[in-house]
C-alpha cells in the first residue's frame, strides 16, 4: 500500500472553484469563427494548434495520437499529437484583451470542461509518473509517491495544459507569449491540470503552488519564440515538476496534497492558426 503523502497544513478550498470559474468565463467569451472571442470589435482568443513532439517514452508529457488529418492547418507538424483549436471538442488559445493573463496560452483537450458541461471526450493527455525525486519533500520524508493512475506509472486524462512565461527575477512576464521577443528563452510556469475523478495537478513553478510545493522545490520549463506566430515550451529530464490532488480525507473539506515530484520531461510547439492576426496583435513582432 502506498503511505499517505504529506498534507499541507494550508486547506485550500478555492483551487476547484478557480479553475471552474476561470473556465466558465473563458467559455463565455468564447466566439464562432477563426478569430477568437470578440469584444467591442477586439479579439479576446487567438485560436492556435498545440503539438507534442516526439511522442516517444523519452518525453513523459505526450500526444495521444489521435488527432485527425484534415483538423491540422498547415503547421508542417505531426497532426496525430497536434491539438487544434474547434476540432474534435479542443480548446487551444492564446489568451488576449482582457483575459487576467493575456498572452498566456490555455489549451483544453476537451472544451466540454468550459461551459460546465461534460460530453465524451476525444482527446486526452498521456502522461508517465516515474523516477519520484522524494529528497525533496520535507521532513520525515516518505519512502514512495503517489500518482493518479497508481499502481501503474502511465495513463491519460483529459486535460488543461496552460503556460505563462516568467522573468529573469521569477515573476510573471506581462503579456507573456505575445510579448515574448524572437530567440530569447526564457522561463515558463507550465501547469498540467488531469480531470479525473478527483483533480491532479503537475506544477513547472508557476507562482500560486510555490508555497504548498516548497519554493524551489519545482523547476520552471523553457519557452523561445522562433517566429512571431512559433513559440517551443519544453522541459528536460533535468527539470522536476511538483505533482498535487485534491481529495477528501475522511469526509472534511478538499485538502491539497503533495503526491510527489517527478522529471516529466515534454516537447511542445504552438502555433497561431492565422500568422498574421498574431503578427498584427504582437507588438514584439512588429
Amino acid at each position: 500500500m502506498r503511505k499517505t503523502m504529506l498534507v499541507l497544513m494550508t486547506v485550500v478550498v478555492c483551487l476547484s472553484l478557480t479553475i471552474a470559474g476561470y473556465a466558465q468565463g473563458k467559455g463565455q467569451g468564447k466566439g464562432g469563427g477563426g478569430g477568437g472571442g470578440n469584444k467591442g470589435g477586439e479579439a479576446s482568443e487567438i485560436p492556435v494548434t498545440v503539438t507534442f513532439l516526439d511522442p516517444s517514452f523519452d518525453n513523459r508529457i505526450r500526444g495521444d495520437g489521435e488527432g485527425l488529418l484534415e483538423c491540422n492547418p498547415s503547421t508542417g507538424l505531426d497532426h496525430m499529437n497536434s491539438y487544434v483549436d474547434g476540432c474534435q471538442h479542443v480548446d487551444a488559445r492564446l489568451q488576449f484583451g482582457n483575459d487576467p493573463f493575456p498572452g498566456s496560452l490555455d489549451l483544453f483537450t476537451n472544451e466540454s470542461f468550459l461551459g460546465g458541461r461534460k460530453v465524451s471526450g476525444l482527446r486526452w493527455l498521456v502522461l508517465e509518473f516515474a523516477d519520484c525525486d522524494t529528497t525533496r519533500f520535507p521532513d520525515p520524508k516518505p519512502s514512495e509517491c503517489g500518482n493518479p493512475f497508481f499502481p501503474q506509472n502511465t495513463g491519460k486524462a483529459e486535460a488543461e495544459f496552460q503556460v505563462l512565461v516568467l522573468d529573469d527575477t521569477g515573476n510573471r512576464f506581462e503579456g507573456h507569449l505575445l510579448a515574448m521577443p524572437l530567440n530569447d528563452p526564457m522561463r515558463a510556469a507550465v501547469e498540467v491540470n488531469l480531470f479525473l475523478d478527483e483533480l491532479w495537478s503537475v506544477w513547472f513553478d508557476v507562482i500560486s503552488s510555490r508555497e504548498r510545493c516548497g519554493e524551489g522545490n519545482s523547476d520552471s520549463a523553457t519557452i523561445v519564440r522562433t517566429d512571431p506566430d512559433r513559440w517551443e515550451i519544453q522541459a528536460t529530464s533535468e527539470q522536476i515538476a511538483c505533482l498535487t490532488h485534491n481529495t477528501k480525507l475522511d469526509g472534511r473539506k478538499p485538502a491539497i496534497v503533495v503526491e510527489g515530484y517527478y522529471p516529466l520531461p515534454f516537447n511542445v510547439v504552438v502555433a497561431c492558426n492565422n500568422a498574421q492576426q498574431c503578427e498584427d496583435l504582437t507588438p514584439a513582432a512588429n
